[in-house]
């Protein structure tokens, strides 16, 4: 072999090996995610029974709902506080739900003093509860107009819990838009893979989740400047409509209930039409309404789960399921979402 078309070959192995080693690195990195399993629990009542508990002991950790912050009657009060009737042995993280609707009636005088009470009432009901945590988390969907106000609560909360961390729930549009909506001064966010489409139109495929509306925001997480853990849904609900317009959720309302009721009939695909005026569940029904039936299936969820975890840049994360449920959990077995835990094929 001439002394050239040794080089030549060289080359040739060297870009070779380049490549294998690229490809190597690629398949690494996206493996090397180390997954902490765990669950939502949404509910008022901590009462977790038998069949909930065999999944819950899939996890490590529990973000559990302490109470909302919202307005009643006019004012900002906490509503919907947690009662212990059962303190899991997973690490717990007690979590806060905000409405916006409360952001926009906050005066900025009046943030810090909001950020305390939260506060107290966390600690107050950990003791109370002998409950010890290491993490507390905050859940808002806050927008352009309210981030000033939700930032400096977030801030303002984190001085009354210098030594915890910090999280809030992070939507497909914060993560896309950081310019516009702003990244909250945390220390990392729960970003949440469901709602992600907007419940309100008629016309939405699935609000719960859309692989299009995800792949569409998703190119932007890993520019994310936080460390992101990642929530996934495993509910379902029906949608009232009335003259195309929003009326109200149905949880656990499913294709096999709603066929099941006599006033109702198939009116295409997910859609179902009432037949005559009746009362259903507390609330008065029109001949006309619609409902729409909404779910997320097993592999939609494993294949979103792995697309977005190719995407998060931080390898310790925290991967929750919204929520702990019985009805819920009946539509999944354990095996299932192990898998999704582990990331096995």
């Amino acid at each position: 072999m001439c002394k050239l078309g040794f080089l030549k070959f060289m080359y040739a192995r060297f870009v070779y090996f380049l490549l294998i080693l690229t490809i190597l690195t690629a398949c690494s990195e996206r493996r090397e995610h180390q997954l902490t399993p765990a669950f939502y629990h949404w509910k008022t009542k901590v009462s977790i029974n038998g069949f909930e508990q065999k999944y819950l002991n899939l996890s490590k950790k529990i973000y559990i709902k302490f109470f909302d912050i919202d307005l009643v009657e006019g004012k900002i009060q906490p509503k919907a506080t947690v009662d212990f009737k059962y303190i899991p042995k997973q690490q717990i993280i007690p979590t806060v739900f905000i409405t916006n609707r409360t952001l926009y009636q906050l005066s900025v005088l009046d943030v810090d003093t909001l950020a305390e009470r939260i506060a107290l009432k966390i600690k107050g009901i950990a003791l109370k509860n002998e409950i010890k945590y290491d993490e507390i988390q905050l859940d808002c969907d806050w927008t352009q107009q309210t981030k000033s106000k939700y930032f400096r609560l977030l801030r303002q909360i984190k001085k009354s819990f210098s030594n915890k961390i910090l999280s809030a729930t992070i939507r497909l549009h914060q993560v896309k838009y950081p310019e516009l909506t702003g990244v909250p001064p945390i220390d990392r966010g729960m970003l949440m893979c469901y709602n992600m489409d907007d419940w309100k139109k008629i016309e939405t495929e699935n609000s719960i989740f859309n692989a299009k509306v995800l792949e569409k925001y998703a190119q932007k997480i890993p520019e994310y400047p936080l460390p992101l853990d990642l929530a996934l849904p495993l509910f379902n609900w029906s949608i009232l409509y009335r003259n195309e317009k929003f009326i109200g959720f149905f949880n656990h309302l499913d294709v096999a209930k709603i066929n099941s009721l006599s006033f109702i009939k198939n009116k295409k695909e997910n859609m179902f039409e009432v037949q005559k005026d009746t009362s259903f569940a507390g609330v008065s029904l029109r001949v006309g309404d619609i409902f729409k039936t909404e779910s997320v299936d097993f592999e939609t969820i494993q294949k979103s789960s792995k697309y977005v975890l190719d995407r998060i840049k931080n390898k310790d994360l925290t991967l929750a399921f919204y929520h702990l449920d019985s009805i819920t959990l009946q539509k999944f077995n354990h095996e299932q979402l192990q898998n999704v835990f582990t990331q096995t094929p």
